[in-house]
């Protein structure tokens, strides 16, 4: 009997191929969302690293000295006369190349040269020279040519190739500290990021010799089978004393900090994203499930009739969904990777920049295909044993088996108490530091809520849809009526339908406020770290030359100039570093990310600071600050708090109150120039550069190129974001629409009454369609307006400003309505072709 009813429900199951189909391709196009999320994340984070961090990935372990512990290796060189920093000897090297477990090391450093070409404009140009290998423990990849071997060998950046006219055969001639000029050959051009001057690339041997200077760091390359858990103490007794032995994890987030600030909030989100995307795909999946249950269950009856038992049919039916489930998880799992390399292909062709390509780990794979399996199975369960439960007599009830009050009464205590569980969620996340720990909560927060409206379904929906169909009942018509009853007639299947288009435009609206909100952050970011195109900095202690500003202002490729004043505040022991700018004169200042007021209200009689020291202070916006200075006491009121700035310090003041507050003379230690109009930043760094060659204490950057760097990665962060929002609006689309169709094709006595009480076939169809329709306005206004709410909240976590994308969101809300009036109406339409009394043969 077992076997027979297996064979029983496998071959109804068959028996209409459509159905089958149409579930199998939600689960496998949801599996293919969540292994796709899950690889596309980890490419993102992948390029991050890639393009921000100096240590090379295959890196392990990191060797310091004690001084320079800590110090990112991506710092801005020492110049010539400047004390270069204390490196890692020779001896130390020696060491823990000799240690058990170290495959190879690579020293790294960087220091000040200068360009030696008599008689040209720029002559005596402070370089940067940083130390290569080749190998696995290279840090710069070859563009052309290759990297340096002989003594007398060099490589150039990209920048430095592009604006000295350099390729592989030319000849540079660079001084060191000794003075002496040695020149090189030009062997090759490579990518070296985050540096905003002239950069060379010299063996590290030459390094040395030139900069007199031994490697800031040494990169250690570990043997096959050994973990840096192994190694590590092993290093750290081999060298002592004399070095620090710090995990490459740690060094590669200082670099990541030092280049870009925290980056925690956008790991934080691709994080929890990744695990969102599995919920939400099995989600999906249980939702569209469901939508059958009404069509098995007449079939578990007639079967329990039969003389079927409970353990039979149940067995029966979790091995249909598990065939089910295992077939589309393995298609799913390869339409994962087609997703992921047309995403690369994408960014690639619309970008011009290559993706990393993900590891496609087989045991990431295996649990993707098993967990398709065991989602379908557990999506299968409830409807199963409720169908497998009740008395064969009911098969020849209605469709839908009806609840009693107490049903209904605990599923609205069971969505409050969720209800609850999500609020309390939500202020359990705002109390919490740990970025991802916040966002992991105001995810389940959201999971939570979503499961208070499923739960509360048969009640709110319905209710939703009732509201929506009266408001709008003079356009709708008698359809418009007909549709209204039957959702109320019919609560759990109008639920059931209605909480896929929730899922969907829920999770459609969370990525697409995440998504605008942190890419306004991270704009607003590169803004405030770079304003300026090109910048005229002091090097090493000194001041720039006071008639600076005015000699940089009168060159005609000059725009808008702003000198950045330092100065060092104390109160007893403590002190505290603050700028001073006129904010008015170089407007891109204002540009930078700020968490309330603006830059551009800087005056005389007020100061801004950042959002770090506002908080230790326990100050505001529109708050009064009162130094206690000799004389009377002066009081500046805040107008602005701004984030970590490139240039600003914790605390800006307008040039007129610094000496009010700070009885020391400042130091200009910065000029920001921006091109005036009609000139671009390579004619005006080379203006600015002929303009400061008398000075050797004076040393021009380009920031513009370290900006077009930042947000050439970040736009490849967010082309990973446009991938995983198509993923998600497929998905999306998917489940709403076969959740439809399916619900449809199992009402077609249904479709046969209302033909039978004398509706012509469009009537009956539009009655179908505008129920639809009305399901579908009922789910995307609670699942959009959650999803706002959810993604705002999770944005605030980050302590990121929330950015609402109106318009996207109104076009998405449309979109989804319309699938599901489409998906509502086509199988409509075939199901008002039947007769309304079936003829026998």
């Amino acid at each position: 009997m077992r076997a027979a009813v297996l064979r029983a429900v496998l071959i109804e199951s068959w028996r209409r191929p459509g159905r089958q189909l149409l579930i199998g391709l939600v689960v496998a196009v949801a599996t293919a969302f969540a292994a796709a999320s899950l690889l596309l994340t980890d490419s993102a984070r992948s390029a991050i690293v890639r393009e921000l961090a100096g240590t090379p990935p295959s890196v392990a372990l990191v060797v310091t000295a004690p001084a320079t512990a800590g110090a990112p290796s991506v710092a801005q060189a020492p110049v010539i006369g400047e004390e270069p920093p204390p490196g890692v000897s020779a001896a130390v090297a020696q060491r823990v190349q000799r240690t058990p477990g170290v495959a190879a090391v690579a020293g790294f450093g960087a220091g000040g040269v200068l360009l030696s070409a008599p008689g040209a404009p720029g002559d005596g140009e402070p370089w940067t020279a940083m130390s290569v290998v080749d190998g696995p423990l290279s840090r710069f990849p070859v563009v052309a040519g290759r990297l340096p071997t002989g003594f007398d060998e060099a490589a150039v950046s990209e920048d430095t190739a592009r604006r000295r006219g350099l390729q592989p055969g030319a000849t540079v001639t660079l001084s060191g500290a000794d003075g002496r000029a040695i020149p090189f050959t030009v062997t090759g051009v490579a990518t070296v990021r985050l540096q905003a001057v002239n950069t060379v690339l010299l063996r590290p041997d030459m390094l040395t010799r030139m900069t007199g200077a031994d490697p800031t760091q040494l990169d250690v390359l570990l043997a096959p089978g050994a973990s840096p858990s192994d190694v590590g103490p092993r290093l750290a007794a081999a060298v002592g004393g004399a070095a620090v032995v710090t995990d490459a994890v740690s060094v590669r987030a200082a670099e990541l900090s030092s280049a870009f600030g925290s980056l925690e909030g956008i790991f934080a989100a691709l994080a929890v994203f990744g695990g969102t995307a599995v919920l939400a795909a099995a989600l999906t999946t249980s939702c569209v499930y469901a939508t059958v249950a009404a069509g098995r269950r007449r079939t578990v009856l007639l079967l329990r009739r039969v003389g079927a038992d409970r353990g039979q049919l149940l067995r029966a039916l979790l091995v249909d969904a598990a065939s089910t489930g295992l077939a589309a998880g393995l298609l799913g799992v390869g339409l994962s990777l087609l997703l992921v390399d047309g995403v690369r292909l994408a960014i690639r062709q619309l970008l011009g920049q290559d993706l990393p390509a993900p590891p496609v780990p087989p045991g990431l794979m295996a649990a993707c295909v098993v967990g398709a399996t065991l989602v379908t199975v557990a999506a299968a369960v409830g409807s199963a044993m409720r169908a497998s439960g009740e008395h064969p007599a009911a098969a020849d009830e209605g469709s839908e088996p009806v609840r009693s009050p107490l049903w209904t009464t605990l599923r609205l205590v069971a969505a409050g108490a969720l209800g609850a569980g999500a609020a309390a969620a939500v202020v359990l996340a705002a109390g919490t530091a740990d970025p991802t720990v916040a966002l992991a909560l105001v995810s389940g927060a959201g999971v939570a809520a979503f499961g208070a409206v499923v739960s509360a379904g048969p009640v709110l929906l319905p209710g939703v849809a009732w509201l929506l169909g009266t408001a709008l009942s003079p356009i709708i018509g008698m359809s418009g009526r007909l549709a209204v009853r039957s959702t109320r007639n019919a609560p759990n299947r109008a639920s059931t339908t209605a909480a896929a288009l929730v899922l969907a435009s829920l999770l459609l609206a969370v990525v697409l406020v995440g998504l605008e909100s942190m890419s306004s952050s991270v704009q607003d970011r590169i803004e405030s770290k770079f304003p300026a195109d090109v910048t005229a900095v002091a090097a090493g202690q000194q001041a720039l030359p006071a008639d600076l500003p005015q000699r940089i202002a009168a060159l005609p490729e000059a725009g808008q100039v702003a000198l950045v004043q330092s100065a060092t505040m104390r109160s007893g022991e403590a002190s505290m570093d603050l700028t001073a700018v006129d904010t008015a004169a170089f407007p891109a200042l204002c540009d930078g990310a700020t968490d309330a007021g603006s830059l551009a209200d800087l005056a005389p009689g007020t100061v801004a600071l950042d959002r770090a020291q506002a908080a230790a202070w326990g100050v505001g916006l529109g708050d009064p600050l009162t130094f206690d200075v000799p004389g009377a006491p002066v009081e500046l009121r805040v107008v602005a708090v701004y984030r970590s700035s490139g240039v600003l310090g914790p605390m800006t003041v307008h040039p007129t109150d610094l000496p009010r507050i700070v009885p020391d003379p400042p130091t200009s230690r910065q000029l920001l120039v921006d091109p005036d109009g009609g000139a671009d930043v390579e004619a005006l760094r080379t203006a600015v550069s002929t303009a400061v060659a008398a000075d050797p204490g004076v040393l021009v950057q380009v920031p513009a190129d370290l900006r077009s760097e930042l947000s050439g990665t970040m736009d490849l962060t967010r082309g990973v974001a446009f991938g995983l929002i198509a993923a998600t609006v497929l998905v999306a689309v998917c489940g709403v629409a076969v959740a439809l169709a399916l619900a449809v094709r199992e009402r077609h006595r249904e479709s046969t009454t209302l033909r039978a009480l004398g509706l012509t076939p469009a009537q009956a169809v539009a009655s179908i369609g505008v129920e639809s329709t009305l399901l579908g306005l009922a789910g995307v206004v609670i699942g959009t307006g959650l999803g706002v709410l959810f993604g705002v909240l999770a944005v605030a976590v980050l302590q990121e400003r929330a950015v609402v994308p109106v318009g996207t969101l109104l076009l998405s809300a449309v979109a989804l309505v319309a699938v599901a009036a489409l998906a509502g109406t086509l199988p409509a339409v075939a199901a008002a072709r039947r007769r309304p009394i079936p003829t026998a043969d």
